[in-house]
Parts: structure tokens; C-alpha cells; sequence
């Protein structure tokens, strides 16, 4: 959906309610699992292949991939075969100790940031990692290399799941696992005044047997003193991104995030993935107005001082989500897969409709969070 040809670039124009929360969660694709090795992926995007790092590690698998990265499982070899010096970047100086304090026989994960990406961007990333450092739930860095104009990082790996083989099936305990270590993460990562700004299943990598949980991937993650000064406003995944970001407004922080996690938890109690689809930021506008009304959204616009476009023709049902009980009735109303439901407590249902406010300055923090009810249970 467009702008209004005579609006600002503060004004949006929301044409139509496009969003059903029952005909439009789409049904899950197959799972697809990564079957090419190593040997099969010779080069990255920006066409340097992995194959300089085989002296050091043994190349297992692809495991993630995105617009600027792609991140392979690895075992650091016992013997190097050669000694090529590489240039690490984790203490920003020179050192050909070919990563020596790495374990042999350990497993990690090697992050290749392609050229393509801004090297300023890059660097940022390595400093809030090293900032972050040693905080629970957060993955560790252990190092980086930088072989001609690309970087890898050196992370640890952590053995997990995908979140469409597990988040239709989750008991409880598993849920408040998750959730509880999932704010923990971002607990310790809003301390630091650094924003994630991409909080998503794929980058929660979570092990349903063991409860294992990391958050990861900070490469669009922001200091807040940094984010006004950007004016960088479409950040993050579309069906993730707060209101505010929906929005356009600069003027935002962590709350971004929890409202992130939020979206995490509705898709957990309707096994419904993905919940917003819309690729516009109009239409996903549209999509949070069908659950939470109209005025909210109107408020929330005001107080950022937006402006939010109707068609005289455009009339919105009532607000799905208005309080705790109708939180509730909806996930029940979309989730007809997982018997377990019947056993979630009321008060995780609290915690979600306190994650999804739709004014930034009501959503709970991912502090007070860790104190809700759900957690003491």
C-alpha cells in the first residue's frame, strides 16, 4: 500500500482492514532441513569462499543464513594443517596466533559477513558482542578473523531446534523456560542501553530437551543514544516490528523488542506462525488495528506525532484485544493443534496482553517481566 501523494512523510494511509486473525495465519510451510555440506556451498554472497578456514576448522553444516551473513557449524581442528596467520579483530589488534585459545575438538559457529556489508556496521557489531559479553543468555564471541575485505566471527555454537518443529507442541514449563530466559536475554542486553532491534524465533536459538536457550545475531542492534541520530526507521523483520516502528518514528527504544518477544508468545499459545504477514508498513498498521483497534493506534500516531489516513469508506470491527480475558479467547479461538493449552495459566495470558501494548510507555519492561506472576509458578 502507498502514501498519500500529498502527505508528509509522517502520514500513512491505511486503504482497508486486510487482516482476519483467522483466515490469515497462513499454515506452516514443510521443514525443510539444511542437507548441503560444507563441499556443496563453495562460495559465500560476496564470492569468498569458507575454504580458508578449513586448515583450522572441520566444516559441518550451513546453519543460518541472511542478507549480509551466513553462519556454518564448525569443529576447531586438533592439528592445523598450515600456519597462516589471520588478523583478529575481537580486541581490534593484530594477532597471527591463529586463534590458539580456541578448543580443539570444540564446536562453534563462523559467521561470514559478506563485503556487501558496511564495514562500519560490522564493527559495531563485534563491539556490542564484546560489550556483551559473559552475560547469560546472550551467545558468546569468541574471537574474529578478517581474511581480505570479509569478516567472520567466531561464535560459540549452541546445539538447538528450529521453532516451527517445536512451538505447536510446547507444554508449560517449556514456555515459561523460553520466555523466562528469553527476557533474561534482553534484560541484560536493555542494561547496556543497546536495542536488538530483531527479535525473532530464528534468532532464539532454544534446545527443547535440555532448555537451552541464547539469544543471537546482533548485527542490527543499536545503542539508543545512536538510534535518533540514524533515522533509521524500517529495522527489524516485518511481523516483528513494534507499532512505533510501523509508524516511522525515530523515537524509540527497547520497547521494540519486548513487543517482539510478544509476538514470539502469541504465536506460542495460537500455533499460529507467522501471526502479521503483511510486507507494508500501511498493511501491517491495518493488521494491528484489527486486533487492537483503531483508537489505540490513533493515540499512539498522535503522541508520535503521525498522522494516520482513513478512507471514508474503511470501517474497522471492533478491537479483538481489549483485556486479559480476550487475549485468551483468541489464542484459544486460533489454536486447535495443541491439547496442552488447556493447562497454560491465566497469568500467561496477563504476561502477553502486558507485552502487546500498543503505547511503547505501557508495555512492561523485559525487567518488571521477570518478575510476573508466570515466572513464580
Amino acid at each position: 500500500m502507498k502514501g498519500s501523494s500529498e502527505g508528509s512523510k509522517h502520514t500513512l494511509n491505511v486503504l482497508s482492514k486486510s487482516f482476519s486473525p483467522k483466515s490469515s495465519a497462513s499454515m506452516l510451510p514443510p521443514v525443510s532441513p539444511h542437507k548441503r555440506k560444507f563441499e556443496q556451498v563453495s562460495q559465500t554472497k560476496d564470492n569468498l569462499s569458507f575454504s580458508e578456514y578449513t586448515q583450522h576448522f572441520d566444516m559441518k553444516r550451513e546453519v543460518g543464513n541472511g542478507s549480509f551473513s551466513v553462519v556454518y557449524q564448525a569443529i576447531k581442528r586438533v592439528k592445523l594443517e598450515s600456519r597462516k596467520p589471520y588478523y583478529c579483530i575481537f580486541k581490534q589488534v593484530q594477532d597471527t596466533s591463529t586463534c590458539s585459545h580456541l578448543k580443539a575438538g570444540k564446536h562453534y559457529a563462523l559467521k561470514r559477513i559478506t563485503c556487501s556489508q558496511n564495514a562500519v556496521n560490522t564493527m559495531k557489531e563485534v563491539k556490542i558482542l564484546y560489550l556483551l559479553r559473559g552475560e547469560q543468555h546472550i551467545v558468546k564471541m569468541e574471537g574474529g578473523v578478517r581474511e581480505r575485505d570479509a569478516v567472520t566471527l567466531i561464535l560459540d555454537y549452541v546445539a538447538h531446534a528450529s521453532f516451527t518443529t517445536y512451538f505447536r507442541c510446547m507444554v508449560v514449563a517449556t514456555v515459561r523456560q523460553f520466555m523466562y530466559k528469553l527476557m533474561v536475554a534482553l534484560r541484560n542486553v536493555h542494561k547496556h542501553n543497546i536495542v536488538h532491534r530483531d527479535v525473532k524465533p530464528a534468532n532464539c536459538l532454544f534446545n527443547p530437551s535440555s532448555n537451552e536457550f541464547v539469544l543471537t545475531d546482533f548485527g542490527l542492534a543499536e545503542h539508543t543514544d545512536n538510534i535518533k541520530k540514524q533515522n533509521r526507521r524500517n529495522v527489524g523483520t516485518r511481523g516483528f516490528r513494534a507499532p512505533e516502528l510501523l509508524l516511522e518514528s525515530n523515537d524509540y527504544g527497547c520497547a521494540v523488542d519486548v513487543w517482539s518477544a510478544g509476538i514470539i508468545l502469541l504465536s506460542i499459545l495460537s500455533c499460529r506462525y507467522p501471526i502479521f504477514q503483511s510486507k507494508e508498513n500501511e498493511a501491517a498498521v491495518a493488521e494491528i488495528i484489527a486486533l487492537f483497534g483503531e483508537e489505540e493506534v490513533k493515540k499512539l500516531a498522535k503522541k508520535l506525532e503521525k498522522k494516520i489516513l482513513f478512507f471514508q469508506n474503511v470501517d474497522f470491527d471492533p478491537p479483538v484485544i481489549t483485556d486479559v480475558d480476550s487475549v485468551k479467547l483468541l489464542c484459544k479461538n486460533l489454536n486447535s493443534i495443541n491439547p496442552d493449552l488447556e493447562n497454560y495459566p491465566d497469568s500467561v495470558y496477563d504476561l502477553l496482553f502486558q507485552l502487546l501494548k500498543v503505547d511503547p510507555s505501557e508495555r512492561i519492561t523485559a525487567e518488571e517481566a521477570l518478575n510476573h506472576e508466570f515466572f513464580k509458578q
